[in-house]
């Protein structure tokens, strides 16, 4: 099962027992979470002593997620037979490739938003941000949790770039589903 399949589906306790038995912890990832919800408080509170960084959130977010995904980037560029040395000394060419990817594009506009909004980090931030951006881009139908939702829909508008459609509620996606023709 790939990572988006299972960020997607969510953790069943029945998935949770086999990954469990091939090695996997939880604690790691929550973990790591917490990890990157750190690195955003940190990254506030240097904001709050420099001010004008905040003007530039949307070149400073995207650099350093594509920073944080180095090791990734570069594969996937040999891959291609490309050097990342060309992304890493070009910053407009850098937040060009960033934005033109649909997941990290989400991952970079939530991001954005909640630091513009001070919003207090935590690990379920990142959850959220990391299920969200896998499931806008491929996904026709997303239910995020009223914070979330209200970001995807009123201040990003990636369900409409994306063609997504955003419920903040169970219920709302009951009557979608119910409103939808028989097949």
């Amino acid at each position: 099962m790939s990572f988006e399949r299972l960020a997607l589906e969510g953790l069943t306790p029945e998935l949770s027992a086999s990954l469990e038995a091939k090695g996997w912890d939880r604690k790691v990832a929550e973990k790591i979470a917490e990890e990157q919800a750190q690195s955003e408080r940190d990254l506030m509170d240097s904001l709050d002593l420099l001010p004008s960084l905040r003007r530039r959130l949307e070149v400073l977010v995207p650099v350093r997620e594509f920073i944080h995904g180095m090791t990734f980037f570069d594969e996937q560029m040999r891959d291609r037979g490309m050097d990342i040395d060309a992304l890493a000394n070009d910053p407009v060419v850098c937040l060009q490739v960033i934005r033109s990817m649909p997941s990290m594009n989400a991952t970079v506009d939530l991001k954005v938003l909640n630091h513009q909004m001070k919003r207090p980090w935590t690990s379920n931030d990142i959850f959220d941000i990391n299920t969200l951006a896998v499931a806008m881009p491929y996904a026709d139908v997303v239910v995020a949790d009223k914070h979330y939702a209200d970001l995807l829909r009123n201040r990003t508008r990636l369900d409409r770039r994306l063609g997504t459609t955003v419920f903040a509620k169970l219920t709302e996606l009951t009557a979608y589903l119910t409103a939808l023709p028989a097949a």
